[in-house]
């Protein structure tokens, strides 16, 4: 996502439509997101500076079955 340059918010709602998929079939799956991880500073296509807005936005995936970590 960050090497497409997706919005935070696009990120998160990619995250979320996933949930939700998933949630249609499976209604008491609960969900732990992970906060992304840096990605290599040397490759071309990393974006140092969305990991953290990525994090953040994270976060707004709250509700029952939904930890962020």
């Amino acid at each position: 996502d960050a090497s497409g340059r997706f919005s935070p918010a696009d990120f998160t709602a990619n995250i979320q439509r996933i949930m939700d998929g998933i949630k249609a079939g499976h209604p008491t799956t609960s969900f732990i997101v992970i906060s992304p991880m840096l990605g290599n500073a040397d490759w071309k296509h990393a974006a140092p500076d969305l990991y953290p807005q990525y994090r953040d936005a994270l976060t707004t995936l709250r509700g029952p079955g939904v930890a962020v970590a």
